[in-house]
């Protein structure tokens, strides 16, 4: 060869036509005896011999042992692979974890973290939540940004993502709803409304979560909590001074001020359900400068 100097390619096919030599051993022949680059062998393989990207994949790790990450490369760099068939490939043909095939893919190709997560559901047909923890496991990524991606980049709705958070990477409840208003700039009542429903949490802890984590006035939580979640008036007065702990006074005042309830109502209310005597009553509604307007009889 080095007498008559033929072109690689053409020595190639000369060896594998006439000699009948396998194709690994062809190649083996070809970077040991010639000494040629492993991407110039593998641009030689595929035009010349015509051989399928995946079977020169498996022929480059096993018969060369170049490392994954180097084969990757090569295969996108050298034969324009795209990235998703590159990944594909990686995990169909050299049978290597999820987690390790998005790795080389990111830390390789350089590529980023709501692409890589777009490849991971598309094209290997992983489930969201799964994808989601291998994002956050694997690349470290925070709980935040973990969740921002999934609803930007796979548009799920924000319920969903929510669920996914909780369930898949066990975040509290308080931290998910933070999560959601701060990150995703979903409104209080709907983050509320969400983290009631998806998540079933009951009225009097959501209603301290609004308060206590995202630092929402009393009057404006309860006003959320009975005009989103339907609470009635009694109950959520209940709430106000059992959960948040507000004086009588107070919860009676922002009862009648923010919700507009009659004080005759108000008053009814704060005798029934909270047992509080006719006579403290009476005196609680006088001294709050709250105008009656009709008795009571409960």
């Amino acid at each position: 060869m080095s007498t008559l100097h033929v072109r690689d390619s053409t020595a190639l096919q000369m060896l594998t036509s006439t000699l009948h030599v396998r194709v690994r051993t062809e190649l083996q022949i070809l970077t040991c005896t010639l000494h040629v680059r492993v991407s110039t062998e593998l641009q030689t393989l595929t035009c010349d011999l015509h051989v399928r990207d995946s079977t020169e994949k498996k022929i480059l790790t096993s018969t060369l042992h170049v490392r994954d990450s180097t084969a990757l490369q090569i295969l996108t760099s050298t034969l324009h692979v795209r990235a998703s068939t590159a990944l594909h490939i990686l995990t169909s043909t050299l049978h290597v974890h999820d987690s390790t095939a998005l790795q080389i893919l990111t830390s390789t190709l350089h590529v980023r973290d709501s692409t890589t997560l777009q490849i991971l559901t598309s094209t290997l047909h992983v489930r969201a939540s799964t994808a989601l923890h291998i994002l956050t496991t694997t690349f470290h990524v925070r709980d935040s940004t973990a969740l921002q991606i999934l609803a930007s980049t796979l548009h799920v709705r924000a319920s969903t993502a929510l669920q996914i958070l909780t369930c898949t990477l066990h975040v509290r409840d308080s931290t998910t709803l933070q999560i959601l208003t701060s990150t995703l700039h979903v409104r209080a009542s709907t983050a509320l409304h969400i983290l009631k429903c998806t998540l079933h949490v009951r009225d009097s802890t959501a209603l301290q979560i609004l308060t206590c984590n995202l630092h929402v006035r009393a009057s404006t939580a309860l006003q959320i909590l009975t005009c989103t979640l339907h609470v009635r008036d009694s109950t959520e007065l209940h709430i106000l001074k059992c959960t948040l702990h507000v004086s009588a006074s107070t919860a009676l005042q922002i009862l009648t001020s923010t919700l507009h309830v009659r004080a005759s109502t108000a008053l009814q209310i704060l005798t029934c359900t909270l047992h509080v005597r006719d006579s403290t009553a009476l005196q609680i509604l006088k001294c709050t400068h709250i105008k009656v307007y009709s008795s009571c009889t409960c």
